[in-house]
């Protein structure tokens, strides 16, 4: 048997072993698919150019679409992104809206809409209007735009993709604490979940299968055990208001929207606890925010010691880990 044969023969069983290692790769993940109840997606006849055509331009996009409920239910990628003439722009066959707007989920989710457009979560922000080129495609002096506050051309403020992300639209990514940290690490509240006995026994769960803790959704969005509601105004158990250049100030409605906090916490905790801690709250308020914010900066974002979320233990911890 000669030298070169026998680089053959290695080459041919190497080649035979790498296919071997992609047969093998195709069927596990086939299987791990199957046992996870993933199955092809729905692709409707008006998005089947799309699918074909993306599934090479932007094939993780397409992956998570297909894998979404959106896509195991044949809602199509015209569904959320086709536009009327005028509005939107020619892409190939379809008139389409690079912008997928809260009145464009609206359509399907209506109650879902509503109550995000009264939230905090959909509250315009002067300065992060979205703009359209004549072509209408979104200006790009204007976009991309923070998620949470823009105004986008139909008028509507925000995005529900700020929670629930592009294309994949896992309620699950809505629900854990890392997506509202994404906008609420700077004002002080994340940091006071975690360092509250509700974080850390969240935290401390997390190794396990279901964490066993209150999230911010527990807490911000969940509802009565056989509502109907989605409750996705997350300002809807808030009874202060700062704004930049005022003092904090309490909701005309604070009462109600107490009460409601206070139902969702009697699950856990007693009448007298919860009395007590919501008379800190307000008492932390009044006495560490100071009379009047300087302009221009909410003072959550100038140092822990305003930070009216935290107890005076935790203000105290977090200006030793900072130096403020």
């Amino acid at each position: 048997m000669t030298l070169e044969f026998k680089r053959i023969v290695v080459a041919g069983l190497a080649f035979l072993f790498l296919g071997s290692l992609v047969a093998v790769s195709i069927v596990e993940s086939k299987r791990h698919h199957e046992e996870k109840g993933f199955k092809p997606p729905v692709v409707l006849a008006d998005a089947k150019g799309c699918v074909d055509c993306h599934t090479r331009v932007t094939p993780l996009a397409v992956q998570q679409w297909a894998e979404s409920k959106h896509g195991q239910q044949g809602i199509s990628c015209v569904t959320c992104h086709g536009a009327k003439e005028p509005a939107g722009f020619a892409h190939h066959e379809a008139q389409i809206s690079s912008i997928v707007s809260p009145k464009t989920c609206a359509v399907c989710h209506g109650e879902e809409a509503a109550e995000m457009a009264r939230s905090a979560h959909g509250a315009p922000h002067p300065g992060f209007e979205v703009r359209l080129l004549a072509s209408g495609k979104p200006d790009p002096k204007t976009w991309p735009a923070p998620l949470i506050g823009r105004i986008n051309p139909d008028g509507s403020a925000g995005t529900c993709t700020a929670c629930h992300g592009r294309h994949r639209f896992e309620l699950a990514d809505a629900r854990r604490p890392e997506t509202c940290e994404t906008c609420h690490a700077a004002d002080g509240s994340a940091e006071a979940w975690r360092h509250s006995p509700h974080g850390a026994v969240f935290l401390a769960s997390t190794f396990g299968e279901t964490p066993r803790g209150p999230s911010c959704v527990t807490c911000h969005m969940a509802g009565k055990a056989g509502s109907k509601s989605g409750l996705h105004d997350v300002s809807a158990r808030v009874t202060w208001v700062v704004t930049a250049g005022s003092k904090p100030t309490q909701r005309k409605d604070a009462e109600a929207r107490r009460d409601g906090m206070f139902d969702r916490c009697l699950p856990c905790h007693g009448n007298g606890f919860l009395e007590a801690t919501f008379d800190r709250i307000d008492g932390t308020f009044a006495a560490t925010m100071p009379a009047q914010a300087p302009a221009g900066a909410p003072p959550y974002l100038l140092k822990p010691a305003a930070w009216p979320h935290l107890s005076p233990v935790d203000a105290a911890q977090l200006r030793q880990l900072t130096g403020h």
